[in-house]
């Protein structure tokens, strides 16, 4: 039986999302469509990304109370 990671499809579905994410970040700065983003959009889509996920953690801490 062949190996196979459990979180494989995760991963994919994680990488297709940052993808669209690129692209969509991309067209909304009036960058022409194509079909995959280049470098420096999935670096924007990263940072967008890591924006959301600081910004989730301290709405936890103001709606948690966690100092």
């Amino acid at each position: 039986m062949a190996y196979t990671d459990e979180l494989e499809p995760l991963i994919a579905l994680e990488q297709d999302l940052r993808r669209r994410i690129a692209l969509q970040l991309a067209a909304e700065n009036g960058a022409p469509a194509h079909p995959s983003p280049t470098e420096g959009e999935l670096a924007a889509a990263d940072e967008a990304i890591a924006g959301w996920v600081e910004a989730g953690d301290e709405l936890q801490h103001v709606t948690l109370r966690i100092p």
